[in-house]
């Protein structure tokens, strides 16, 4: 888990759309996190992540829920105990930690990686600052600085929540391997 941190830093953007806390993607590029969730309404998911960073592998399972102005998402050992709790209003981003969640881990960094799977391409473009928002055809993404890839997304074109998703981090050196299911409403 120690790889999902990240710190927040200054920004210039004002759109009034990009109101929100600002997180460091590599140095000399950052993420403003929209003041609402960019993620849409209706979406319920369950994903399995294996993070990698280094030599270590952490593995976590996370259900996500996504609706008009809110998205939760619960982290959880696999199969077993609640690591932390996110939840996005306009409100602001809140944290429940539990005592077994690292001090390392970070909500604005894991919100940040999950925009850079998730939020649609206009909403990155607003709020990437430092970089160059590439996106292929295939859905894949990636974060140019001066020619050089920096951050690299692989995503299905459709139905990104129903899929297997990477996101690799060339500057900070982790690796996220996402496999999300979408969930059915009962």
């Amino acid at each position: 888990m120690t790889l999902l941190v990240g710190c927040a830093g200054a920004s210039r953007h004002t759109d009034p759309v990009s109101v929100g806390p600002v997180q460091n993607i590599a140095p000399g590029i950052a993420l403003r996190l929209p003041a609402t969730p960019p993620f849409g309404a209706d979406v319920t998911a369950q994903q399995l992540v294996q993070a990698r960073y280094r030599n270590r592998t952490e593995v976590f399972q996370a259900l996500i829920e996504s609706s008009s102005g809110r998205f939760t998402i619960v982290l959880t050992v696999p199969s077993g105990p609640r690591i932390m709790r996110i939840d996005w209003t306009a409100n602001g981003i809140a944290e429940k930690r539990e005592a077994i969640a690292p001090s390392s881990l970070s909500a604005r960094r894991l919100l940040a990686d999950l925009a850079l799977v998730y939020a649609p391409e206009n909403i990155l473009r607003r709020n990437i600052e430092g970089a160059e928002l590439v996106a292929g055809d295939d859905g894949g993404r990636k974060l140019e600085r001066n020619g050089e890839t920096v951050v690299e997304v692989e995503r299905p074109l459709h139905e990104p929540w129903n899929a297997r998703a990477r996101l690799v981090n060339h500057a900070y050196g982790y690796t996220l391997d996402i496999q999300s299911r979408l969930m059915v409403s009962p």
